[in-house]
């Protein structure tokens, strides 16, 4: 019986997001991706990571979104429940895009030629606007 082999290398095409991501997920998975695949950067192995990534990013903007207005401490100073979901994720994102050399000081370890990207796709190179305080 023959087993095949994952592919080695990078990733030639985007794999299509998960179905259960949400549509702000989707998006960061669309930007993300060509991103990632310009640089040849996005490994079979990273999916996972980059989905992790995606919910992450999505449940940080729902946060801030249901915090809009809403005092950031009760009467006693104790601070809203928001804040410290808010802290968690984005501890989390940033170790997920530092693993997959989204975050500026991890691609600095890359040949600069991946730094750049071979190619550069319309509306590539601000992909970081759909996260939370990024560029609209």
């Amino acid at each position: 019986m023959t087993r095949s082999r994952p592919a080695v290398g990078p990733l030639q095409k985007a794999p299509q997001p998960p179905g259960h991501l949400s549509q702000t997920a989707k998006q960061v998975w669309k930007r993300a991706c060509a991103y990632l695949l310009n640089r040849q950067l996005l490994h079979s192995a990273d999916v996972s990571a980059l989905e992790a990534f995606c919910m992450a990013v999505a449940r940080l903007r729902r946060i801030e979104a249901e915090m809009e207005g809403v005092p950031l401490f009760d009467d006693a100073g104790k601070p809203h429940a928001g804040l410290r979901a808010a802290e968690v994720t984005s501890g989390t994102i940033a170790k997920l895009a530092a693993q997959l050399l989204l975050a500026p000081a991890s691609r600095g370890r890359l040949p600069v030629a991946q730094q750049r990207g071979a190619k550069q796709a319309e509306g590539e190179d601000d992909w970081l606007a759909v996260l939370p305080g990024g560029k609209k």
